[in-house]
């Protein structure tokens, strides 16, 4: 009977895993691409094609502080999920009724 109750726990535990941590988990932080003109394959000899690398090179830093702003989220994210799986099996290893995984934002 016992084993039958830890089955039970943990196919609940993957099932309520399954929905928070899927609908979070896609959380996807696209990483910009870095301007031609700031490597060897695309010169910026004259005056134009300086004033476009400029831009790019603008584009570029604002895509990074996006970039690195996601980032920082989706490892808040990730903290809370840790947290909250950690506190939902230590309630099933102290057989504690009404173990739940709090839905975290």
């Amino acid at each position: 009977m016992h084993r039958f109750m830890i089955s039970k726990h943990i196919c609940l535990l993957g099932l309520m895993l399954a929905q928070p941590l899927t609908v979070s988990a896609q959380t996807l932080c696209s990483r910009p691409v870095q301007p031609l003109c700031t490597t060897d394959l695309q010169a910026v000899d004259s005056g134009p094609e300086r004033l476009r690398c400029l831009d790019d090179i603008a584009r570029y830093l604002t895509g990074l502080e996006e970039y690195r702003a996601c980032l920082g989220s989706a490892v808040e994210q990730s903290d809370a999920m840790l947290a909250a799986a950690s506190r939902f099996r230590s309630c099933l290893r102290e057989d504690g009724d009404g173990c739940v995984i709090e839905a975290s934002d």
